[in-house]
């Protein structure tokens, strides 16, 4: 809370500046790419949608990239850990995965172990700082953890280790996280609005 004060320094008024609510720098759209994303590798995985849909793919994710891009440096500006990987998932799989599509669609050949390789280091990198997040709400410890491996899943896959068992696995932890990034994006917009009734992401498991 804080108090404006009149020129004779007594007190006048009281301002929440919190609005009532979870900080609104959370209401970033970062949050909201970061969860269309994770829906669209898992839809994109187990539905065919016919011809030109390679390309259409490719095209999506580029035109989410200049959001993603905006939400994620803001992020960065509150919390450097979470901002910092949002902005390594902008470039690694809205810019380079929405390119890497389009090229695909127009008859050019992709190494898929090379395209891998973003996703090993990505997800290895989430993996080690598993224990900066044990202090976050429980979604988000979980959150961070099912796209650290979901992620390096689907980077050793594409290096051809147990291909079929990793990139199915990959596929499950990645729906766990757009499940659970849908549950954070309503708890923000609640929040943000101030309606309807509270909720929560959740108290930390580790004090």
């Amino acid at each position: 809370m804080d108090q404006l004060q009149n020129s004779d320094n007594k007190s006048v008024l009281q301002v929440d500046i919190r609005s009532g609510a979870r900080a609104v720098d959370e209401m970033m759209s970062d949050v909201f790419v970061f969860v269309l994303f994770s829906w669209l590798i898992i839809i994109s995985a187990f539905v065919d949608f016919g011809p030109g849909s390679t390309f259409t793919w490719g095209v999506l994710k580029l035109s989410l990239t200049g959001m993603f891009f905006m939400g994620a440096r803001e992020r960065m500006k509150a919390d450097k850990l979470w901002g910092n990987i949002n902005m390594c998932f902008v470039f690694l799989f809205g810019l380079f995965g929405g390119v890497t599509d389009i090229l695909n669609a127009l008859g050019f050949t992709m190494n898929a172990m090379v395209l891998a390789i973003p996703n090993v280091y990505l997800g290895g990198l989430m993996i080690i700082c598993i224990g900066a997040l044990r202090k976050n709400p429980w979604t988000f410890f979980a959150l961070w953890i099912f796209a650290a491996f979901g992620v390096f899943a689907l980077g050793l896959a594409g290096l051809g280790v147990m291909a079929a068992t990793l990139t199915l696995i990959g596929q499950v932890l990645l729906g766990l996280v757009a499940a659970l990034g849908t549950w954070a994006l309503i708890v923000f917009i609640h929040g943000y609005t101030g309606t309807g009734k509270k909720l929560t992401l959740g108290k930390p498991l580790f004090k």
